[in-house]
């Protein structure tokens, strides 16, 4: 096995190790009133059936974590380099498998969803961090790496890689062409524009729970940290796009530790994310100013807990109920019209990638 493998298989070792781990945290991150998806008393997942569930819960996502860190060190990179993913998707179907388990035994304890809701009367006023200036840099770093292409259009080889195994070597070619050379930072642009329209329905159009005092504070500085994942993601893909598409111009070197070097970055990130998603909890749940009990949203309208569809309601974001961040509201047509208008350009640019090969 090759350093570069060696290093790809650790990487995926701390990934899968980073997912169980947060699936085992998942039922003390959320809101007080919301356990498994379900709206219940805040006492409830103090008591025995409460806990008695968790540990269910947790010991099925521990097998699955523990037998997946087995089989990804198991495997040889170098040989089955998609198979390090697999061990992955293991431990998401066990923990979605663990949750629904975990739903059904306690949907017998759901309480009523409180009906008085907080109504803010002043205006929003979160707005995107960092300004334009911020917001832009995904998008300038992406056409500075597109201008320097272009100027150095003649040093582009031929016939150069698109992609390199787990011990760094070009398993993929194309041929010089403006398809091959700026497909790449064409559909890493649509994705972070994908991500700032998201950031701006946050902003405009996700459920405010709390209105006043501690509790919408505490909200707002979670629904910061979001936007600023966000914005970091945007920065993690324009420079990963960027790396990748100036590759014929660096060398074998650079294309040799290309695999781990994004792997690392992206893992770091994740690190920091998670690691300040929990301390935050969802919504806010576990800062000292407190939180909302519930998310004011009604059991009925969650789908197995975790698809949130409800036409009535204005919102297009609203805060997931098992685990951190926000979900779409799949009943208004707008949430669908936002997505269809960027993931359909993005998969008409990969397809294009891919006839050029």
């Amino acid at each position: 096995m090759t350093e570069a493998a060696r290093w790809t298989q650790y990487a995926f070792l701390l990934f899968t190790a980073l997912l169980g781990g947060l699936y085992l945290a998942l039922p003390a991150l959320t809101r007080p009133g919301v356990f498994f998806a379900v709206t219940v008393e805040p006492a409830f997942r103090k008591t025995g059936a409460g806990q008695r569930i968790v540990r269910g819960y947790r010991i099925v996502v521990a097998a699955a974590t523990l037998m997946a860190l087995g089989v990804t060190l198991w495997i040889d990179p170098t040989l089955h380099e998609q198979g390090l993913v697999w061990p992955m998707v293991g431990v998401l179907v066990a923990g979605t498998g663990a949750f629904l388990w975990a739903r059904s035994r306690v949907l017998p304890h759901a309480a009523a969803t409180p009906t008085v809701r907080e109504a803010a009367v002043v205006p929003r006023t979160l707005s995107l961090p960092g300004g334009a200036l911020a917001q832009s840099g995904p998008f300038l770093l992406l056409l500075a790496t597109a201008g320097w292409l272009a100027l150095s259009w003649e040093r582009i080889p031929a016939r150069f890689p698109v992609h390199w195994n787990a011990s760094g070597v070009a398993d993929a070619v194309m041929s010089r062409s403006p398809a091959a050379v700026f497909g790449p930072l064409v559909s890493s642009g649509l994705a972070c524009l994908f991500l700032l329209v998201v950031a701006a329905v946050v902003v405009r159009w996700s459920r405010r729970i709390a209105a006043s005092d501690g509790a919408a504070a505490a909200e707002g500085r979670f629904r910061r940290l979001v936007l600023l994942v966000v914005l970091g993601a945007e920065y993690l893909v324009a420079a990963t796009a960027s790396l990748t598409a100036s590759l014929p111009l660096l060398g074998p070197q650079a294309e040799r530790w290309t695999v781990p070097v994004v792997l690392g970055t992206t893992l770091v990130f994740v690190v920091v994310a998670v690691a300040a998603a929990v301390r935050m909890g969802q919504g806010g749940s576990r800062l000292p100013d407190g939180a909302a009990a519930t998310d004011g949203t009604e059991d009925r309208y969650w789908k197995l807990g975790l698809l949130y569809v409800n036409p009535d309601d204005p919102a297009i974001f609203v805060e997931k109920r098992f685990g951190i961040g926000y979900t779409v509201n799949f009943g208004n047509r707008w949430a669908w019209l936002i997505l269809a208008a960027i993931v359909v350009p993005i998969a008409a640019v990969i397809a294009l990638g891919l006839a050029q090969r």
